[in-house]
C-alpha cells in the first residue's frame, strides 16, 4: 500500500457477504499485534466475520460509542458555557478564544501528520511507534516554547494586551499533548472507540468541573486556563491507561523517514485548512476586539455541536468501511445516502430550532448582556446545519482515494468564505453571520454536485434523500415560531416561551416522522437499540 492517499487501493473482498454485514467492513490488522508485543485487543464488537468484514451490529456499537462520548463531551461543554457565561465576562471569552485559535494552530504543526501515519499504515512496530512519540514529545515542547515567547507578539496581533499571560499558560497544553499522540492514534487504530470516548469525556468534565469552581471562587478568566490544563493532563493520563501501550529507548530516523511523505502531506492540508477555516476569528479579534470575538467565539461553539456530535463521529467510524468498498459506487451511494441523512435527521431540527428560540433563549439561559448572540443565532445556526452536511463529502474524497480533489475543494470554499467574511465585517458581527449563512447555501449543493461524481450519483438524488428533513424541519419550525410569537405577546418569560416552542417543535417534529418514516429513523432505532 502507498503512503499516499491518492493511489491507495482497497483489499478486495473474498467473497460476496451476507445481508446481515455491512458491505464495507474492516479486516483484521496483523500489525496490532506487534504493537506492545501482546496480541491484538479490540473492542468486541470488532470481531471480523469470514469474509473478513465487520457486522452491522459492530458499526452500530462503534457508532453508539463515539456519539455517546461526542454527546456527553460536547454536552457538558455547552453546559459548562452558558454557566461560564454567566459568571464570566465576553472579554473573557475573547481572551481565551486568541489562546485556544494559536493552540489549535500550533497542535496541527505540531502533530505533523505522524498520528494519521501510524492508522493510515499496514504495519507498525515498537520501534516505529517509540520514534515518533520522541518526535512528538520534542515537537511538543518546541511548540510549547514558541507559543510562549511569543505570547506578546500574539496578544498584540489580536490588539489584546490582557492576553499575554494567558497565552503563556496556555502553552503547557502543548508540551503535555506530545506525551500522548501515539496514544491516540493507538486506540483509534485498533479501532477502541470505548476508549476514545473515554479520553474525551474524561477530559471535557474535568475541565468543566474545575472552570467552574475557579469561576466561582473569583478566578476570572484563569478560570478557563486551569480548567482546560486539567482536563488535558487527566485525558491524557486516561489515554495512557486506555491504550496500554508504553515507549521504550527505540529511535532511529529511518523509521521517521519511511512515514515522512504520508505525514507531511497530511499536515500540509491541514495546516492550509486551519488558515483558510480560522480566518473569520482572527479577523474578529483584529478588527472588532475580544468583546466581540467573545460573543461570536460562543455563536460558534454553540453552531459547532452538531458538527462535532453528529457528521464527524458518523463519518469517522464509516470512512475505513467506505475505503474498503471504494470500488463498488453502488455500496458507497447507498451506505452515503443513509449516513447523509442520518446527519440531516438530527441537526437540522437542532439547528433551525435554536435560530427560532435565539431570542428566549439567550435572555433566559445566558442572560442580558449576551443580547448581541440572538441575531448571530438567526443565521449562523442554520448555517451550522449545513456546516455539518457538507462536511460528509471529505469522507467520500478520502475513500476514493481523491486527496487532490479534497485539497482543490478546501481551497477553493476556503478562500470563498475568506472573500465573504471579509464583506460581511464590514456590517459588524451579523453581516458576518449573513455571509456565512449565503456562503453555505452556496457551498452546500456545490460541494455535493462535486463529490456526488466520484461515485456515479446525480445530485437530484441526493435532493430526494434529503427533501423529507428540510419539510419536517420547515414545519416544526413554523410551529415553533408561531409558539413564541403567541407567548410573547401574552408577556409570558422567556423561560415559559422557551419550553413551550421546544415541546411544539419536538411534537411536529416527532409526529412527522412517526407519519413520513424516513430512512434515518430506522437507523436511529438501530443504533439506539442494538447490543455488542
Amino acid at each position: 500500500m502507498s503512503d499516499s492517499p491518492r493511489h491507495r487501493t482497497a483489499e478486495p473482498a473474498s467473497s460476496a457477504p451476507s445481508p446481515a454485514t455491512v458491505q464495507t467492513g474492516l479486516s483484521p490488522d496483523p500489525a496490532d499485534a506487534v504493537d506492545s508485543g501482546e496480541p491484538p485487543t479490540r473492542d468486541s464488537a470488532f470481531t471480523p466475520d469470514a469474509s473478513g468484514l465487520v457486522s452491522a451490529r459492530g458499526l452500530a456499537s462503534a457508532t453508539r460509542w463515539m456519539v455517546v462520548g461526542r454527546l456527553v463531551t460536547q454536552g457538558s461543554r455547552f453546559l459548562v458555557s452558558v454557566i461560564l457565561a454567566r459568571l464570566l465576562s465576553p472579554e473573557a471569552f475573547g481572551v481565551v478564544a486568541v489562546a485556544m485559535t494559536t493552540i489549535v494552530a500550533l497542535e496541527i504543526v505540531k502533530d505533523l501528520g505522524t498520528g494519521a501515519a501510524l492508522i493510515q499504515r499496514q504495519q507498525v512496530d515498537q520501534r516505529l511507534l517509540s520514534s515518533v512519540f520522541y518526535l512528538n514529545v520534542v515537537a511538543g515542547f518546541v511548540a510549547a516554547g514558541l507559543m510562549a515567547v511569543g505570547a506578546p507578539l500574539i496578544a498584540d496581533f489580536f490588539a489584546t494586551p490582557d492576553a499575554t499571560t494567558v497565552v503563556q499558560a496556555f502553552s503547557l497544553v502543548l508540551a503535555v499533548g506530545g506525551l500522548t499522540q501515539v496514544h491516540h492514534a493507538l486506540l483509534r487504530r485498533r479501532m477502541r472507540f470505548g476508549g476514545v470516548a473515554a479520553v474525551e469525556m474524561v477530559a471535557a468534565l474535568t475541565n468543566g468541573v474545575v472552570s467552574i469552581v475557579l469561576a466561582l471562587l473569583g478566578a476570572g478568566v484563569w478560570s478557563m486556563v486551569w480548567g482546560n490544563l486539567a482536563g488535558t493532563v487527566t485525558g491524557s493520563a486516561v489515554a495512557w491507561v486506555a491504550s496500554g501501550w508504553r515507549p521504550s529507548r527505540q529511535l532511529r530516523r529511518a523509521d521517521l523517514r519511511a512515514i515522512a511523505g504520508f505525514s507531511l502531506n497530511t499536515a500540509a492540508y491541514n495546516v492550509t485548512t486551519f488558515a483558510l477555516e480560522n480566518t473569520d476569528k482572527i479577523l474578529v479579534g483584529r478588527w472588532l476586539g475580544t468583546a466581540p470575538l467573545g460573543v461570536y467565539t460562543l455563536a460558534q461553539r454553540t453552531i459547532s455541536y452538531p458538527l462535532e456530535s453528529i457528521s464527524k463521529v458518523l463519518m469517522q467510524v464509516l470512512f475505513p468501511a467506505f475505503a474498503r468498498a471504494q470500488d463498488d459506487n453502488a455500496t458507497l451511494r447507498k451506505g452515503y445516502s443513509r449516513a447523509v441523512g442520518a446527519i440531516a435527521f438530527v441537526t437540522l431540527p437542532v439547528m433551525v430550532g435554536a435560530a427560532v428560540v435565539a431570542e428566549p433563549m439567550v435572555h433566559a439561559v445566558l442572560g442580558e448582556k449576551w443580547v448581541g448572540l440572538i441575531p448571530l443565532l438567526w443565521f449562523m445556526a442554520p448555517a451550522g446545519a449545513l456546516g455539518a452536511l457538507v462536511s460528509a463529502v471529505n469522507t467520500i474524497y478520502s475513500a476514493k482515494g481523491r486527496a487532490d480533489w479534497m485539497f482543490r475543494w478546501g481551497l477553493a470554499s476556503g478562500a470563498v468564505r475568506l472573500a465573504a467574511f471579509a464583506i460581511g465585517l464590514q456590517w459588524d458581527l451579523q453581516g458576518l453571520a449573513i455571509a456565512y449563512l449565503v456562503v453555505m447555501v452556496v457551498e452546500t449543493p456545490v460541494g455535493y454536485a462535486i463529490v456526488l461524481r466520484l461515485i456515479e450519483m446525480p445530485l437530484r438524488a441526493m435532493a430526494r434523500v434529503l427533501a423529507p428533513y428540510f419539510v419536517m424541519t420547515a414545519a416544526m419550525a413554523a410551529g415553533a415560531w408561531l409558539t413564541v410569537r403567541l407567548l410573547e405577546s401574552t408577556g409570558a418569560t422567556p423561560w415559559a416561551q422557551l419550553g413551550a416552542a421546544v415541546g411544539v417543535g419536538a411534537l411536529v417534529y416527532g409526529g412527522l416522522a412517526l407519519w413520513i418514516r424516513p430512512p434515518a429513523l430506522r437507523d436511529v432505532r438501530t443504533l439506539a437499540t442494538s447490543r455488542g
